[in-house]
């Protein structure tokens, strides 16, 4: 595992809940479990440990109510990409369903290939380009998976 994957975490649970604490903590538990496969399972692919790592703390975080509060210190400015707009984010997510979030993150702003999602999450190409179209309508995007997305 490298520092490339828990960046990936780092943003991913940022995105997800716009609250620096809570990325904090979720972020080291999604760490510390794609350490411990590893452990376990040394030849499988780091970025699929990764993508089944935020997909099992996603389900148990959707058990928990959404705040829709936001939560960051101006310090913590590395944590977004350049081309991220966070006002049109925080719209969506107020209507979009916990698949539509989690797909757009880890496909547009974490950029894991369709092939990596379709096997981990076994979903069909077909899915996950629908479920993509449907974010890309309500938050104005034209949406393309090699080379990511600006929102």
């Amino acid at each position: 595992m490298k520092e490339e994957q828990l960046k990936q975490i780092l943003l991913f649970f940022f995105f997800v809940t716009l609250n620096e604490q809570r990325t904090k903590e979720l972020a080291q538990k999604s760490w510390f479990w794609c350490l411990d496969k590893k452990k376990h399972n040394p030849n499988m692919n780091s970025e699929h440990i990764v993508l089944l790592s935020l997909h099992k703390i996603w389900k148990d975080l959707q058990k928990e109510p959404r705040t829709g509060l936001t939560s960051f210190s101006e310090e913590a400015g590395w944590m977004i990409p350049p081309n991220i707009r966070l006002e049109p984010w925080k719209e969506f997510q107020k209507t979009a369903s916990s698949e539509e979030i989690f797909i757009t993150v880890v496909a547009l702003i974490l950029k894991f290939s369709e092939s990596i999602l379709t096997d981990v999450l076994g979903l069909s190409s077909g899915t996950i380009r629908y479920r993509l179209a449907k974010t890309s309508r309500k938050i104005g995007i034209s949406v393309d998976l090699h080379q990511g997305v600006q929102i």
